[in-house]
């Protein structure tokens, strides 16, 4: 009886986090300011998953946390960062340059620092993107990865919570793997969130 009582606690707590996490990356998207770009014309390419998985794929649009086509919604953290360029480069007309900036964004945020990233910048410069708008790049692949973070965060801890005997059903799908920029600190926050989930259990 202890133990139920204690596991529906746990249970409706993990809700209760995992509905506000969620709730918060969505407004937190909300100010990454990548627009969805639907594509005039739905390209068919190949494309090269970070787990070795090659998909063909016609793509309808893009924003930034990821794109959609036939082969249904694949984030970006999915792709290697070059991968993930090159992707990004194929679904770009060179002389939109909103958007060669926004992709560039894209790139920065799953390569902050790196070679990758640094080729995303050099790529946007060149095709004639202010460096005002440069200098905005950066600060936009901050705000994407944080936006990635927490929905990674909110969909760890929803999975989380079916992991008992009492969950209606075990995950179907497989998790989604991290990419390594992210992996760190979806860990830390995780974490604190299981240590808070736990103490407010035990005191009920």
């Amino acid at each position: 009886m202890i133990r139920t009582l204690f596991s529906q606690t746990a249970m409706t707590n993990f809700a209760k986090l995992s509905v506000l996490t969620a709730v918060l990356a969505i407004y937190a998207y909300a100010g990454a300011d990548i627009q969805s770009r639907t594509l005039e014309v739905s390209p068919q390419i190949k494309l090269e998953l970070a787990d070795g998985q090659q998909l063909r794929c016609t793509v309808k649009s893009w924003d930034g946390l990821g794109l959609e086509g036939s082969c249904g919604s694949i984030r970006w953290e999915r792709f290697k960062p070059g991968l993930a360029f090159a992707t990004l480069k194929s679904l770009v007309q060179e002389t939109d340059l909103d958007a060669c900036a926004d992709a560039a964004a894209v790139v920065v945020s799953l390569d902050e620092g790196g070679i990758v990233a640094n080729s995303a910048l050099d790529w946007a410069r060149k095709s004639g993107v202010t460096y005002k708008r440069l200098n905005t790049i950066r600060s936009e692949a901050v705000e994407i990865k944080r936006v990635r973070t927490q929905r990674l965060i909110a969909e760890f801890t929803e999975r989380l919570s079916q992991l008992t005997p009492e969950a209606s059903a075990f995950p179907a799908a497989a998790w989604t793997s991290l990419h390594s920029s992210d992996a760190g600190t979806v860990s830390a926050a995780t974490i604190e969130a299981a240590r808070a989930l736990l103490t407010r259990a035990g005191a009920s």
